[in-house]
């Protein structure tokens, strides 16, 4: 039985993460691996292979309930849970990792010193804190 492989990117553009995900994606073995892409928005390049989910849902905390059901609903024997960006890797753990088929793997593209610096209080919060409970 093939492995079923989730990746969420919930908002693709242009850019280093993206470069990141496209390289891992097109280094898949697809005869091996299930590949279903979610994100929260439409405009995402489909790679030749992958299902894409979009996920009608108006904040990353808010898709995961989704994503959860998704995956409950999923009777594959290995499922592997892709994220690379800080905000996702959170959740993607608080969320996923009661269940017992699944395998979490998370990615942390950002560079450690941004980590350091946040837009709003909150976020710089946010940012400490994930970084104190990486190391």
């Amino acid at each position: 039985m093939r492995t079923k492989l989730y990746i969420y990117n919930p908002y693709p553009s242009v850019g280093g993460s993206e470069t990141t995900l496209l390289r891992f994606i097109n280094s898949i073995d697809k005869n091996k691996y299930d590949v279903i892409l979610l994100s929260l928005k439409n405009n995402i390049n489909v790679f030749a292979k992958i299902k894409f989910i979009r996920l009608n849902s108006i904040s990353t905390l808010l898709s995961f309930f989704k994503i959860r059901k998704i995956i409950l609903k999923d009777n594959s024997r290995n499922i592997i849970f892709f994220s690379t960006q800080y905000f996702v890797n959170i959740w993607s753990i608080i969320f996923l990792n009661k269940i017992g088929n699944i395998k979490i793997f998370i990615y942390e593209i950002v560079h450690p010193i941004e980590l350091d610096y946040g837009f709003s209080f909150l976020e710089f919060l946010k940012k400490k804190n994930y970084k104190i409970s990486c190391h």
